[in-house]
């Protein structure tokens, strides 16, 4: 776990990368599916927790944080420093090393998924080197938007990513409010990491 945080401290720099668009509002409960996706193929527990195949964590007792754009919970352990800038950006800490964060905002255009993802790992994990897609899947919101999310693989360090977007087509990222959210989770536990990544993001609320 310590070899874990001290990479993530060291990979998860704060900064500010310009999208081509996104947006959101309230992105739960979740409503369903891409249909060119199986919930039951779901191999990622992060995945599966967003899909509903598997059952998440309860979040009714975790702190509730606010920003200047949005608000999220958090369970105990973990705390939050927010940078206002062209995107508030909220990097959430456990045991003072940065394990991921949100980013929120309004943009004004739209751009594939993969584009938008491409830009944040070029501002924040640079460092990691290449990656490979292991998994993806577009989850539509009740309120209208989409959740585009992705695990990611770096060169054997898993990374999640979930872009919430106004967007009406599946892979394309904008216009509009949005929010993304990326963490790393320690690979030796890292269906502790789900459970607790995934009660976050369906915890995300735009203003």
């Amino acid at each position: 776990m310590r070899r874990m945080l001290i990479i993530l401290t060291a990979m998860l720099i704060t900064g500010v990368v310009v999208f081509g668009a996104i947006g959101a509002d309230d992105p739960d409960p979740y409503e369903n599916v891409n249909s060119e996706y199986s919930p039951t193929e779901a191999r990622d527990p992060f995945i599966e927790i967003l899909t509903g195949n598997k059952t998440g964590v309860y979040i009714g007792d975790w702190l509730n944080i606010e920003g200047e754009s949005f608000a999220f919970s958090l369970p105990a352990g973990f705390s939050v420093k927010f940078f206002p800038d062209t995107y508030e950006i909220a990097d959430i800490i456990f045991y003072e090393a940065v394990v991921s964060k949100i980013i929120a905002g309004y943009v004004y255009e739209s751009e594939p998924v993969i584009d938008t993802i491409g830009k944040i790992v070029g501002e924040y994990l640079y460092n990691l080197g290449d990656y490979s897609v292991t998994e993806s899947l577009s989850i539509f919101v009740a309120d209208g938007s989409i959740n585009e999310v992705y695990s990611l693989n770096f060169s054997g360090m898993p990374c999640w990513f979930v872009l919430n977007s106004q967007s009406q087509t599946p892979g394309e990222f904008g216009p509009g409010r949005f929010f993304v959210f990326l963490g790393l989770p320690d690979e030796i536990e890292i269906e502790i990491w789900a459970s607790l990544y995934s009660g976050i993001v369906q915890s995300v609320n735009l203003f």
